[in-house]
């Protein structure tokens, strides 16, 4: 599942129109429809707010699911897990 459908489903699944998700995480509906027809992607700083708007972890969010890391990645330790794994997952391909 790619980042655009992520947005989507999980968007409609909380009942949130693109303008309500835009105001959480402060950007327009405009940016919002862009990140889910897969024209843009959101701002990497934005990530973690829009996951924690859309309740769900950042796991989810890439669509990674690795019994090599068995804890989520939260909104509150972003900073210390989520670059690690990045950087590991890319240094994998």
């Amino acid at each position: 599942m790619n980042i655009a459908n992520t947005i989507v489903r999980c968007r409609k699944a909380k009942n949130l129109t693109q303008e309500a998700l835009g105001e959480i995480v402060g950007v327009s509906n405009q940016s919002v429809s862009k990140w889910e027809n897969g024209a843009t992607a959101p701002d990497i700083a934005l990530i973690p707010a829009l996951a924690d708007a859309l309740g769900i972890s950042l796991e989810e969010f890439f669509g990674v699911q690795s019994a090599n890391h068995p804890a989520s990645i939260t909104f509150d330790n972003f900073p210390n897990e989520a670059f690690g794994r990045l950087y590991q997952s890319f240094s994998e391909l």
